[in-house]
């Protein structure tokens, strides 16, 4: 996950032409982990070598194969990301979800689940696990984008913020603005337990643990990523513990 805060603080910082830029020198250093990083390069690339070779000693070839596959899309978007925050390009919600569905990068993330194992790409495209990944990726991004609103709004940079969106383009006040997502997160949460519970069984007793065993970290991911915004810091400070409690959050005033 450290490499994931990696990209998502330095993408932050820079425009189209340099997010492309750290974008490519991740995806070479995921594909060549054997061949040292030039001098000067942005730190990156040696962060994200180093994290693959690590990897490489206790993962399969289908989970590197698809981990490198996604990763390569997940770098896109934040790229994407970058465009719209340097042309200030403002998204509906069907197209914030579209992009943030990919700019969270949980799809590349809970892959790591899968590390260890062999499961099937035909196996993956089931419509019961395709739905709990997806269900699991919308519920990742709601709790994120609610938690880090606050400090988002205040350093203006909300464009890519669930809130912030559905607040412009349904002309909510900030608490029915919430009562719209929670209601929206309540129904994701009714359709992974659903699917949860549809999940195939097959013939290969091993390939039935995997499966059972990658569909239960997709729920745990969720209520693990709930969780680690509150105790991390990031979003709520020292105040984390108490905010998860009472729900209760000051707004911080916007920078100038």
């Amino acid at each position: 996950m450290n490499l994931f805060f990696l990209i998502d603080e330095h993408f932050d910082r820079v425009d189209t032409h340099g997010a492309r830029n750290r974008a490519d020198i991740m995806m070479d250093a995921l594909r060549n982990p054997h061949i040292p990083r030039r001098d000067g390069e942005w730190v990156g690339g040696e962060v994200t070598r180093q994290f693959w070779l690590n990897a490489m000693r206790i993962s399969t070839p289908t989970f590197q194969r698809r981990f490198i596959d996604e990763f390569q899309i997940y770098l896109d978007s934040m790229v994407q990301k970058a465009q719209d925050r340097t042309e200030d390009h403002n998204r509906s919600i069907d197209e914030y979800f579209k992009v943030r569905r990919v700019t969270i990068g949980v799809k590349a993330a809970v892959i790591i689940n899968e590390i260890e194992m062999n499961i099937p790409e035909a196996v993956m495209q089931n419509e019961h696990i395709a739905t709990l990944i997806a269900a699991a990726t919308d519920m990742v991004l709601i709790a994120n984008d609610v938690y880090s609103y606050n400090v988002e709004q205040a350093r203006g940079d909300d464009r890519h913020n669930l809130v912030a969106i559905v607040m412009r383009t349904e002309n909510l006040n900030l608490v029915d603005t919430l009562d719209w997502i929670s209601s929206l997160h309540d129904k994701l949460v009714q359709k992974f337990m659903d699917a949860f519970h549809q999940v195939p069984h097959y013939n290969d007793p091993q390939l039935n643990r995997q499966v059972a065993k990658f569909a239960d970290g997709l729920g745990n991911w969720v209520r693990g990523c709930d969780s680690w915004c509150f105790e991390s810091e990031r979003y709520f400070g020292k105040r984390g513990r108490e905010v998860q409690v009472t729900r209760v959050v000051d707004l911080l005033p916007k920078l100038s």
